[in-house]
């Protein structure tokens, strides 16, 4: 049996997208800014990094999907998004590379079509490419994983245990204290998020689990603005980051748990995917070709207001070319 229409997933989904544009909005307005203070340049990390909670969603939200209900899934019911993933990456993935080999050199040459299947295999694409590499991995482990989440769910919260320690918190616990480890997990990555979103499609929420999820997320945003974890890279793989991700995917579970998303939510849920791929492109014409930089106005109003133009003009791009495919798809029928 499928899992039936969440609401709040399709919440969490729009929230997490807009967090990801106005990452990519920071990010690139600060590195192609050359005058901002050292102050200025820290504020806009602690925003970024504030704000990674919103890519490990989406993969709870996978596992949640996937493994948290009786949704059929083998290679052969999956085969399909795996084959979808794989034409996007090759797609969208080389069309960036074309754009930014013509951008670098000002000129084009049919040469760039062999260096951009190149940039394809190595992964050599604009940085927010390397999602789709990654869901990928996860689309083909979760049919392994499927029968082991029809278990019991004590038994899946020890795989989820043991997946935190060995890939969320040792790794940050060992560049804390400035050393490694030779302990790892087989299946490495981000396949904790994935696990954690499978445990929670299937617990039965209590009142102190909403609790938690605020004690996680505050302290998590702490430990990010503390000097402690100045001394390290905060990625979507530390602890501060974990925290917060499973405490605002708890708090959506529980605060919205009857939510019915309407029309303008479900279109932009179902776009979440294309805003991801697509808002990169808009933002660099705007910094890198039009010169347009928020950075040059007051921050505090310009990262916001572009955040919701960017994601706004996206979500417009994704419907539109959503649209022209279902059309050429009925002519074609």
């Amino acid at each position: 049996m499928e899992k039936k229409h969440v609401g709040y997933i399709d919440l969490l989904r729009v929230v997490s997208a807009f967090a990801v544009v106005m990452i990519h909005v920071v990010s690139l307005s600060s590195v192609s800014c050359g005058t901002l203070s050292v102050e200025t340049r820290l504020v806009l990390e602690n925003v970024h990094n504030l704000l990674r909670w919103s890519v490990p969603i989406f993969c709870m939200i996978t596992g949640f999907l996937f493994l948290g209900g009786r949704r059929e899934c083998t290679y052969r019911t999956i085969s399909g998004k795996i084959l979808h993933l794989i034409l996007l990456l090759v797609l969208v993935g080389g069309f960036y590379s074309l754009l930014e080999q013509i951008y670098t050199e000002k000129r084009f040459s049919p040469v760039m079509f062999l260096r951009a299947l190149n940039d394809i295999f190595t992964g050599n694409l604009w940085t927010h490419m390397w999602y789709l590499y990654m869901i990928i991995g996860v689309y083909l482990m979760l049919p392994i994983v499927v029968p082991f989440f029809r278990k019991e769910a004590s038994e899946v919260s020890v795989l989820c245990a043991i997946s935190f320690l060995f890939t969320i918190l040792l790794p940050d616990m060992m560049k804390l204290w400035g050393s490694s480890t030779g302990f790892s997990f087989p299946v490495v990555g981000y396949s904790f998020y994935v696990f954690m979103g499978g445990l929670l499609g299937r617990i039965r929420y209590r009142k102190w689990h909403l609790g938690a999820a605020v004690i996680g997320i505050v302290t998590g945003a702490i430990l990010i603005l503390s000097p402690l974890y100045e001394r390290i890279a905060v990625n979507y793989r530390s602890l501060p980051v974990a925290m917060m991700t499973v405490g605002i995917f708890v708090i959506a579970a529980i605060c919205f748990e009857k939510y019915v998303s309407g029309r303008i939510v479900g279109m932009l849920a179902l776009c979440s995917g294309g805003i991801y791929l697509l808002h990169p492109l808009f933002l660099n014409l705007q910094i890198r070709v039009f010169k347009v930089n928020p950075l040059d106005y007051p921050g505090i109003l310009s990262i916001p207001i572009n955040s919701v133009i960017i994601f706004g003009i996206s979500a417009l791009g994704v419907y539109l070319i959503k649209f022209i495919i279902k059309k050429l798809n009925m002519k074609g029928a």
